[in-house]
């Protein structure tokens, strides 16, 4: 191993062999170290690593693909978050990325338990083979987050943020609480969870459990209303997201009555969920619902005509939250779509994930450090 230091808290080595690495950065990166940027290129079989452990001058530099590799002056084309644990397995996360012919040129810590790489893919990478990668890893390391991104100005410039509501924004199932009440909870159940999965047509899933519903008097809306309660974060992300002035939807397989009490109560501005029939009288549930279905197809659309609505024509000022199948089609349309502590499906498909309790962890994906949060919720 050849290590060199330009400046006193800056080093640079080149090692051979993978058994290196781990030493190197255990080193580095030991509760005692705190480094500001990391700079890791392979290539040849070889390894190049650059680390500073105190903030330099800032320095901008071109980089170009041919030639020497990547340094901590070279600006990210994308970003790696991490987000979960207050002391990674920097050692697996450097090795998986380098295997992958990323180069990591910046860390910045976003707060006790999130961080972000800024890297730099190789022009031939298909970025669908590194989501997935990135996957396989959170699912090796139970309880960390990786998601990549592009570096560019919209990841942090969002004009609208779309939610789906039951197990998203609520910790509830709405239909599963009422049939709770109807006492036919054990077949709705089992069907929500079929169309959670993706295993069953969400539209015909809906019509069989609110079949289950018939004769169920219609204050059972009421009834539950009184017991939704919010997700972890919910709140304070919603009071952050007002702050910066970007526009909220809840865009619900639900019911229309209970997506506008949380449109009410999180200060959304828009709210879109089916309607159940009632009778005559109003007294009792038909078992049908009303109008359109809000299946997955159609989030997909009305979360297209908010954007058209609010004058926004770039997707990448878009994000979408979810957690079932269902969501899948509105998570893909936006530029950031994200699967909160979402079904194994919707894990795989989506380009971002959060398996953390607290919701407010999305806005780390925006690149916003925890002290950034703390003064938008002040």
């Amino acid at each position: 191993m050849k290590v060199e230091a330009e400046l006193p808290l800056r080093f640079e080595c080149e090692i051979d062999g993978s058994s290196d690495v781990e030493a190197v950065f255990d080193s580095f990166f030991s509760k005692e170290s705190k480094v500001y940027a990391i700079s890791v290129h392979g290539a040849n079989g070889g390894i190049h690593i650059d680390i500073t452990l105190s903030s330099p001058s800032p320095k901008i530099s071109k980089f170009e693909r041919k030639g020497s590799p990547p340094r901590i002056e070279d600006e990210p084309t994308h970003v790696v978050t991490l987000i979960g644990s207050s002391s990674p397995p920097w050692s697996s996360i450097i090795a998986a990325l380098v295997y992958l012919e990323i180069s990591v040129v910046k860390l910045k810590h976003l707060g006790s338990s999130a961080f972000e790489l800024g890297v730099i893919l190789p022009d031939e990478v298909e970025e669908s083979k590194l989501h997935n990668s990135l996957h396989e890893f959170s699912k090796k390391h139970p309880g960390i987050d990786a998601t990549l991104q592009s570096e560019n100005v919209f990841r942090k410039a969002k004009r609208l943020v779309v939610f789906d509501m039951d197990s998203t924004l609520i910790e509830q199932e709405v239909i599963d609480e009422i049939a709770k009440f109807s006492g036919v909870v054990d077949q709705v159940a089992k069907i929500t969870e079929s169309a959670m999965n993706g295993e069953i047509d969400f539209s015909e899933s809906l019509r069989r459990r609110v079949g289950l519903l018939k004769g169920t008097p219609s204050n059972v809306l009421d009834r539950v209303r009184e017991i939704i309660r919010f997700k972890p974060g919910v709140v304070d992300l919603c009071k952050a997201l007002k702050r910066l002035g970007i526009k909220m939807a809840v865009i619900s397989g639900g019911f229309i009555p209970l997506a506008l009490y949380v449109k009410a109560t999180l200060g959304l501005d828009y709210a879109f969920a089916n309607q159940l029939k009632v009778s005559a009288d109003g007294s009792v549930l038909e078992g049908e619902t009303i109008g359109s279905i809000v299946d997955g197809r159609r989030k997909a659309e009305l979360l297209d005509v908010i954007a058209q609505a609010e004058g926004i024509h770039d997707r990448r000022q878009i994000m979408a939250v979810g957690d079932g199948a269902n969501d899948l089609l509105m998570l893909g349309r936006a530029g950031l779509g994200i699967a909160y502590n979402a079904k194994p499906k919707v894990q795989q498909q989506a380009k971002a994930r959060i398996n953390q309790p607290s919701l407010l962890n999305s806005l780390h994906l925006l690149g916003y450090t925890e002290a950034e949060i703390q003064q938008l919720l002040q």
